[in-house]
């Protein structure tokens, strides 16, 4: 109420709320690093929650001056989760060219 143009205001509301969109790209750093396999949800919904952050994670970036991350990391973490029946499939996945290596191939050889 006490700015007189609307920049004064985009700034202070900036100043204000940006904070916030640190925390939250914070909130989904952590829920990415602590997301683990349950028994109760198969592949598909793992693997989307993951995109689901990741995607929130690698669009917050960029307002905060930071570069996306590696689809690889992405990659990674979907195969630390999941659990032990899958090791061959691991194994496998690994022996794939870096050209075969990507999130959408990953999920359509499950």
């Amino acid at each position: 109420m006490d700015k007189e143009t609307a920049r004064e205001v985009w700034e202070e509301l900036k100043c204000n709320f940006e904070p916030s969109s640190k925390d939250q790209l914070f909130r989904i750093c952590a829920d990415i690093f602590s997301l683990a396999w349950t028994s109760a949800d198969d592949v598909s919904v793992h693997v989307a929650k993951l995109k689901t952050f990741w995607h929130e994670l690698n669009n917050g970036l960029p307002a905060r001056r930071e570069v996306e991350l590696p689809e690889m990391m992405l990659i990674s973490k979907i195969l630390h989760i999941l659990p032990s029946e899958y090791q061959t499939f691991k194994f496998s996945w690994m022996l794939l060219s870096d050209k075969k290596q990507s999130v959408e191939e990953l999920i359509t050889l499950f």
